[in-house]
């Protein structure tokens, strides 16, 4: 007679057992390998960002990209050229500009419809693409949108105005939109805007945009705006802060002007801003704020 060997029930549920206690370990530390490496491309990224950028400026004297030629919202590839177009050309390879831990819209440029294409122009088809990127611009310190009832001046700088390159965000990660459940949507935004804009110490309140004539009314600033943040432990999610995003476990990449990159808290950059709607909170110490020029 042949004795057949099988599992008896208990040491089927013991395996199972196992294998799910495994699981239960084990995957927690896949997630967080995963997130980490999306970190470090992201990081990578933005280096490279930096390095397309330094080479754009030596072409141009020195001067930052214009952030875009025009405000209007049917503006089309015809009449309109976004920074990250501008500098493109220079690193050549667009996934640079795409966040890999942004789930919510891939860049795709070979689905974007732009009806005023022109035919032998390899960049025009990424007009519409390009402002959804997840690398955001510090655009209204570095090349502010002047807007008037009968045109936009575009401004750019150059970086022998800035003070302390090693302290102002140039990039940081973003984001399109936030639902109202707290949750990013549309993928990036190619720019994003600072918390606050004057400065009051010792009772001098000073522009530091350095557009002293310029109302906040005549800036461009697009959907972008600043909320105050939530204090630490508040149960609420990471409200959108001028178009930034912490797509990297509460944290997100920053890009120095003097193209050295790293991931920073939410609130830090707030951090010597006294943060109100509207631009109406006031810089209280400028040597901590990211966004300056000084």
């Amino acid at each position: 007679m042949v004795r057949k060997h099988a599992f008896t029930l208990i040491e089927l549920l013991i395996v199972v057992a196992i294998v799910a206690i495994l699981a239960a370990i084990l995957f927690p530390v896949f997630t967080r390998a995963k997130a980490q490496a999306q970190a470090s491309v992201c990081l990578n990224n933005f280096k490279q960002v930096a390095m397309s950028t330094m080479l754009y400026m030596g072409d141009y004297d020195d001067r930052y990209a214009l952030s875009r030629y025009t405000h209007r919202l049917d503006a089309t590839s015809a009449d309109d050229k976004t920074w990250v177009q501008l500098i493109l050309p220079y690193g050549r390879e667009f996934r640079i500009y795409k966040c890999p831990s942004d789930y919510t819209l891939g860049i795709a440029t070979q689905a974007v419809f732009d009806e005023d294409l022109v035919p032998g122009d390899t960049y025009s088809r990424y007009y519409r693409a390009s402002k959804r990127t997840n690398v955001g611009y510090n655009y209204l310190y570095l090349s502010p949108l002047i807007q008037t009832d009968i045109f936009i001046s575009p401004l750019s700088r150059t970086q022998t105005e800035i003070n302390d390159l090693t302290n102002m965000v140039m990039f940081g990660d973003s984001v399109h939109r936030v639902t109202p459940a707290g949750l990013p949507e549309g993928g990036g935004s190619y720019l994003i805007v600072p918390p606050c804009r004057f400065s009051n110490q010792d009772g001098m309140v000073t522009d530091t945009f350095k557009l002293p004539d310029v109302p906040n009314s005549a800036l461009y600033v697009g959907d972008q705006s600043w909320q105050p943040i939530p204090d630490p432990g508040s149960e609420y999610e990471p409200r959108p802060s001028g178009g930034l995003w912490p797509w990297h476990s509460n944290r997100l990449t920053v890009l120095y002007t003097d193209g050295h990159a790293r991931r920073i808290a939410l609130d830090r950059a707030a951090t010597g801003c006294d943060v109100q709607p509207g631009w109406s909170g006031y810089v209280h110490n400028r040597s901590l704020y990211l966004w300056d020029m000084e």
